[in-house]
C-alpha cells in the first residue's frame, strides 16, 4: 500500500509535514511505500500558471528532489493530471497526504482531491505547511478578515506562539539512505531506474525554458534546500543586523534574497523566521533587536498578503476596492514596452526593470518604484505590472504580487495613497547616490546612447493627480 504525497508550492524534502505524515503512515507498518506526486495542471494552478522564469526555477529545483528521493527508494512522478484525476481508480492506496495549499485554485483543486479519495474510501491528511497562520482563525473582533496590516501584525503576533514558527526535519531525510532503500525493497539499481524514470516524467513536461536568458539566471542564483540555507545562515550571522539601514539600498546586499525560494517553497516560513528568531536571541544591543524586528515584520507581510488572498481570491484580477474598476486607466503598448524594457530614460526604472529581466528578480524597493512610475507616470493598470512580474519573476508569488501592485496602484489593502507619487529623480538620489546601482545594469548610462526621458514626471503627476480628482467626485 502507498502513502501518496501531493507536492504543490513545496518543492522540498526539509520541514514538509506532509511527507513526514506518509513517512509516519511507512514507518508504523500501514504502508509499504511512499509516492510523490507533482501535478503541473491548471487545475492547480487556475489563471496564473508560473511564468517561464520560475518554471526554469521549479524545473532544476524538482531535478534535485526526486534525485534525493530516488536515492532513498522513493519516486517522484511529476504529471499534467490533477492529483483528483490521478488518484482515480487507483487500488493500492494507503492514505493521501499534502501541506494546505495557498492559492485559489490550488484550494478547489485539494476539495476535489478529498472528495475522490473519500469515494474510494482513502482518509487524506491536509498539513499546515507553508503559512504560519491559519487564514480563517486570525479575525478582527466583528470576525471579519483584516485588511490592514498593523493589527493584523498585532494580532498574529498575539495568536501564533514561537513554537508554531519552528521548523521540524522530516525522519525519512535524516535517516541512512542505504536503510531506507532496504526499508522500500529497492536495490542500487532499482533507485537509478526511479532517478531515470523520475526525469523522463520531468522533462516530458517541458519546464525548461530555451531562452538565451537562461544561462544569466543559472548565474545569478543557487539551486538546491543547502544552497537556500547557506544562503540564510549568511544573512542572520551579519547583514540583518544592519537590516533597516540597508534593505532600502540596491546597490548593497542587504537583504535575504529568500524569496525565491520561499515562493516554490524550497524553504519553509517556518525556517526562515525559526532563523531569523535565532539572530534576536543572540542581539547584543538594542539597535541590533530593532533591526531583526523589522525583518521578522517582513515575514508577517507575507503572511498578510496570504491572508488577503485567502479572503479575497477575486484580488489577483480585480481591485479590492471596487470602486476602483471605475479608474480611467490608459492603453498605450508604446509606453509599456519602454518600461518592460528597461528604456524610458529614468534610471532609476531602467536599471530595476532590466535587472528583473536579465536575474528574474528586482530589489523591494525598485519594485515599489517602478510601479508607481507604471500606474502614476503611465497611468496603466496595474493588472498589466502585475502580469509582466508574474511572468518574469522567478519569485513570482501570486499573493504577494498581487498586494504589492494593488498597493501601488491604491486600490487594495493598506494601499499607498494615490497623491503620494514617486519621483524618479529623487528616488535615485536618495536611494542610488553615486549610481552604483544603476550603473551596474545600465552600462550605457553615461554615454549619449541612453534615451532621454519619455516624459515629464512633474507634467504627468499633475494629470495623475487630475484623473484621481475626478475618479472620486
Amino acid at each position: 500500500m502507498t502513502a501518496i504525497v501531493w507536492m504543490h508550492r513545496d518543492v522540498r524534502l526539509s520541514d514538509h509535514p506532509a511527507l513526514e505524515g506518509a513517512w509516519q503512515a511507512v514507518g508504523s507498518g500501514q504502508a509499504s511505500a511512499i509516492e510523490v506526486v507533482f501535478s503541473w495542471s491548471d487545475s492547480v494552478y487556475g489563471d496564473w500558471m508560473p511564468g517561464q522564469a520560475q518554471q526554469w526555477w521549479i524545473h532544476v529545483h524538482l531535478q534535485r528532489v526526486l534525485a534525493r528521493l530516488a536515492c532513498c527508494g522513493i519516486r517522484l512522478v511529476a504529471t499534467r493530471t490533477a492529483p483528483s484525476a490521478y488518484i482515480a481508480g487507483k487500488r493500492d492506496i494507503h492514505s493521501i497526504h499534502y501541506n494546505a495549499p495557498l492559492l485559489p485554485a490550488a484550494r478547489r483543486e485539494a476539495a476535489r482531491l478529498r472528495q475522490k479519495a473519500e469515494e474510494q474510501g482513502v482518509p487524506t491528511q491536509q498539513y499546515a505547511g507553508d503559512l504560519l497562520h491559519d487564514p480563517d482563525r486570525i479575525r478582527t473582533q466583528q470576525g471579519d478578515p483584516y485588511k490592514v496590516f498593523t493589527p493584523f501584525h498585532r494580532r498574529f503576533r498575539e495568536q501564533v506562539p514561537a513554537e508554531q514558527c519552528e521548523p521540524m526535519m522530516p525522519a525519512c531525510i535524516d535517516a541512512d539512505a542505504e536503510a531506507l532503500r532496504t526499508r522500500f525493497g529497492a536495490s542500487l539499481a532499482a533507485a537509478s531506474a526511479l532517478e531515470r524514470e523520475a526525469q523522463e516524467d520531468l522533462d516530458a513536461l517541458d519546464l525548461h525554458p530555451r531562452h538565451d536568458w537562461v544561462a544569466s539566471l543559472k548565474r545569478a542564483w543557487a539551486v538546491g534546500e543547502e544552497a537556500a540555507h547557506a544562503r540564510l545562515e549568511t544573512f542572520v550571522s551579519g547583514p540583518v543586523m544592519e537590516y533597516t539601514d540597508r534593505r532600502d539600498r540596491p546597490a548593497v546586499d542587504g537583504t535575504s534574497r529568500m524569496s525565491p525560494y520561499l515562493a516554490i517553497g524550497v524553504v519553509s516560513p517556518r525556517q526562515v523566521y525559526d532563523a531569523i528568531s535565532r539572530a534576536r536571541r543572540l542581539a547584543t544591543t538594542e539597535e541590533e533587536t530593532r533591526h531583526i524586528e523589522s525583518c521578522l515584520r517582513e515575514i508577517v507581510w507575507r503572511e498578510f498578503s496570504y491572508h488577503l488572498l485567502h479572503h479575497f481570491p477575486h484580488t489577483p484580477s480585480e481591485p479590492l476596492r471596487p470602486e476602483w474598476k471605475r479608474f480611467p486607466w490608459r492603453d498605450d503598448a508604446g509606453a509599456r514596452q519602454r518600461w518592460e524594457k528597461g528604456t524610458t530614460g529614468f534610471p532609476i526604472v531602467d536599471a530595476g526593470m532590466r535587472q528583473l529581466w536579465q536575474t528574474g528578480w528586482m530589489h523591494n524597493r525598485l519594485r515599489m518604484i517602478t510601479a508607481s512610475f507604471l500606474t502614476k507616470d503611465l497611468m496603466l493598470s496595474w493588472q498589466v505590472g502585475a502580469q509582466w512580474f508574474w511572468n518574469t519573476l522567478i519569485d513570482a508569488d501570486l499573493a504577494s504580487n498581487t498586494l504589492g501592485w494593488q498597493w501601488a496602484a491604491g486600490s487594495g489593502a493598506d494601499a499607498q495613497p494615490w497623491f503620494r507619487i514617486f519621483n524618479p529623480d529623487t528616488q535615485l538620489r536618495k536611494f542610488d547616490p553615486d549610481g552604483t546601482y544603476v550603473r551596474r545594469w545600465i552600462p550605457e548610462f553615461d554615454a549619449l546612447s541612453y534615451p532621454a526621458p519619455m516624459l515629464d514626471h512633474a507634467v504627468a503627476r499633475a494629470r495623475a493627480l487630475a484623473a484621481y480628482k475626478s475618479f472620486k467626485a
